[in-house]
């Protein structure tokens, strides 16, 4: 079987059309291209074009206007995913409004991500300096030294629940390790 001819066989019906437009708005971007979240740019390109195939509003011309009306509704939304799911910095903050309940990336919600990563990384230019320093020293495995400068990120960031949650955990982390070591 063809791509195309696979595409035309899975053409869904009228009244299939219209239950999926009165259920849009409860999907998210990944299931209306039935597509895995971990999918790569080749899988997403894949879906999107099977997607389009099947909700191309050309093919509908004959359909009467409650069709129409609802595979243009379908196939705008599957564009919209397509163009968040594509960039891979708006399909980070996409996936991340996925987990707070959001199903669509609107701007609003863009917004608001952006903020709250922004606040993740420091709000000032010496927090930003030196969780960066941290983060560098983490990598390399000096854990003591990482404490070190996101205690020194938080005296200039003292309200920054992030830094906080971060210092704990590579407190943990090191105690783990020192008790392993014993």
């Amino acid at each position: 079987m063809t791509g195309e001819s696979a595409a035309e066989s899975r053409t869904m019906n009228p009244v299939e059309i219209k239950a999926l437009a009165r259920v849009i708005d409860r999907l998210d971007y990944y299931r209306l291209l039935k597509l895995d979240p971990g999918a790569n740019t080749s899988q997403l390109r894949v879906a999107y074009h099977d997607a389009r195939k099947r909700f191309h509003p050309d093919c509908f011309l004959g359909q009467p206007e409650e069709i129409r009306v609802a595979v243009d509704r379908i196939a705008r939304r599957i564009t919209e995913g397509y163009l968040v799911l594509r960039d891979r910095q708006r399909r980070a903050a996409y996936d991340s409004a996925l987990t707070g309940g959001h199903l669509r990336l609107t701007q609003e919600v863009e917004d608001e991500v952006k903020t709250e990563v922004q606040q993740q990384r420091g709000t000032t230019a010496n927090g930003r300096r030196y969780l960066t320093l941290c983060e560098e020293e983490e990598r390399r495995g000096a854990l003591p030294k990482a404490i070190a400068h996101l205690r020194t990120a938080i005296t200039f960031e003292p309200k920054n629940l992030a830094f906080r949650q971060k210092l704990d955990r590579l407190e943990q982390q090191l105690k783990a390790a020192k008790t392993a070591s014993k």
